[in-house]
């Protein structure tokens, strides 16, 4: 893909474990999001509109949010995303784009909890990834406070910490900026999730693991990580970093049958690390057959 800036109008229906994201099929280029080159002179939200005008078809709908830009989606490119709302959109339609001499984009509705199957070039599975973490509505990020909240007050309170729920949330919202998110939803209702962010080149920190105490099984630990495993290869993670309180006993289980090694530790609890060619070894990467 040619450099420079781009633009990327998201649009999205539904809530919580329903919420989907509008995607396309290139007759030649397999699945996509809409995409285009920010033209000379134009305001990024005014190119997004266009964008989706020209490549959907679609015409009228207003920006709903600002989602950022990231210099990690493709070589040399600076992408802007911006979110909107498509609950008024049809399930499906096929329109004319006139690029490229002409091709008929079939559009359609993709879950934003799927995984992106082997028909999705692989610049457009990082721009998944990152809308994942980015699109997150004001439940979801209550869900992921409340959840850190029950998990985590005791245990900062015993390491001498205050947990304070406003500079929580606060703390989240800014690091899922550059963070890759996970949620696993459990009969309409937020059971897990854990974010991680680049520190170095092909390292990164992870900022959570929670797990509600009622869902830490196999099915959600599997869940987890065969979704880490997936970024950690599209993005090229080499190491995984966390960090866990001496108190927080059922963290550092989990972490270490995740396959995580202590490497530092000081009076309030310990640093751990992951790398990518370990989690094929440990129990989670047996149970997904050394898919990491």
């Amino acid at each position: 893909m040619k450099g420079g800036q781009k633009i990327c109008p998201a649009v999205f229906r539904g809530v919580g474990a329903d919420r989907e994201i509008l995607v396309f099929r290139h007759p030649l280029a397999g699945v996509q999001l809409v995409k285009g080159t920010l033209e000379t002179g134009e305001a990024p939200q005014h190119g997004a509109a266009r964008e989706l005008r020209e490549e959907a078809g679609i015409d009228g709908l207003p920006v709903a949010a600002d989602l950022g830009t990231s210099a990690l989606i493709a070589d040399g490119q600076i992408w802007h995303f911006f979110r909107f709302g498509g609950e008024t959109l049809p399930e499906a339609w096929t329109h004319r784009c006139l690029d490229d001499g002409g091709h008929d984009f079939v559009f359609f509705w993709h879950r934003l909890d799927q995984e992106p199957g082997g028909d999705w070039h692989e610049v457009f599975r990082r721009a998944l990834g990152y809308l994942r973490s980015h699109a997150i509505s004001s439940s979801d990020l209550d869900a992921i406070v409340a959840l850190d909240a029950r998990l985590l007050a005791g245990h900062t309170a015993a390491a001498g910490d205050v947990f304070d729920v406003e500079s929580h949330r606060e703390k989240v919202a800014a690091s899922l900026k550059t963070s890759q998110l996970i949620c696993v939803e459990r009969d309409g209702r937020h059971v897990a999730h854990t974010y991680f962010w680049p520190l170095a080149e092909g390292r990164w920190f992870v900022g959570a693991f929670s797990i509600d105490p009622a869902h830490r099984n196999a099915s959600v630990l599997t869940e987890i990580g065969r979704r880490m495993a997936t970024i950690m290869e599209a993005e090229g993670i080499e190491t995984l970093e966390s960090n866990v309180y001496r108190t927080n006993t059922l963290s550092l289980a989990f972490h270490e049958k995740l396959g995580f090694e202590r490497f530092m530790e000081n009076e309030k609890g310990f640093a751990l690390r992951i790398e990518r060619a370990r989690l094929s070894g440990s129990v989670l990467g047996r149970r997904l057959g050394g898919q990491a």
